[in-house]
């Protein structure tokens, strides 16, 4: 079986990671890897690192680093978990999460951790060891999105999601409202304003032309 990396943060892991999607995408290429897995402490990479994985004949496997007095890291076995790590993220961001609160939300879950005490403190659910090779990813089928957001002066590019939520904005653009796609209208695109560059960070930038 190839080797599939499994816990790989980026640098959207801000102050954990300097490792830049586009960077990750070409040694994997370059290493022939055809799987593998981002464990940010967040969800705001997870758009990128899917559409460059997808266009690169790379699978994509989706995870989150999340932190109950240890460790776990959480990946998504389908489309579900997805939804369901969006949901943990949401909450781990608003300081509310702890072990009951995870313990609703892990349908279609995978949870490795490094330390034992996980199964006595999160009921029923299997704890899979570090050294497993491969762990399914989401199926993002489902996962609609109708255009592609380009700048190329200000290495912008995200795929315009076709419905707005505030777990959805954290991962890319969002279609506010408009026409379908190939309709003629007024199209209103929304997405957050990261200091850090991401997303919309850099508008400020933009000349006439670009």
């Amino acid at each position: 079986m190839n080797y599939v990396p499994l816990w790989i943060k980026t640098d959207y892991s801000i102050l954990s990671s300097l490792v830049k999607i586009d960077d990750l995408i070409n040694k994997l290429k370059e290493l022939s890897i055809t799987s593998c897995a981002i464990v940010d402490d967040n969800l705001y990479g997870v758009m990128e690192f899917y559409t460059k994985c997808i266009n690169n004949d790379i699978k994509p496997i989706i995870g989150l680093e999340i932190d109950v007095g240890y460790k776990v890291l959480l990946y998504a076995k389908n489309y579900s978990g997805y939804q369901n790590l969006c949901n943990i993220d949401t909450i781990k961001s608003k300081g509310l999460l702890n072990i009951e609160t995870l313990s609703k939300y892990l349908n279609d879950v995978l949870i490795v951790s490094l330390d034992a005490t996980v199964a006595n403190e999160i009921e029923s659910v299997p704890i899979v060891e570090t050294d497993d090779e491969y762990v399914d990813t989401t199926n993002n089928e489902e996962y609609k999105s109708e255009a592609i957001l380009k700048i190329s002066s200000l290495g912008l590019e995200y795929p315009v999601l076709s419905q707005t939520s505030e777990e959805l904005l954290k991962i890319s653009l969002n279609k506010y409202w408009g026409p379908g796609p190939n309709e003629i209208g007024n199209y209103c695109i929304v997405g957050h304003n990261y200091k850090n560059g991401k997303m919309f960070g850099n508008l400020s930038k933009m000349e006439i032309g670009d």
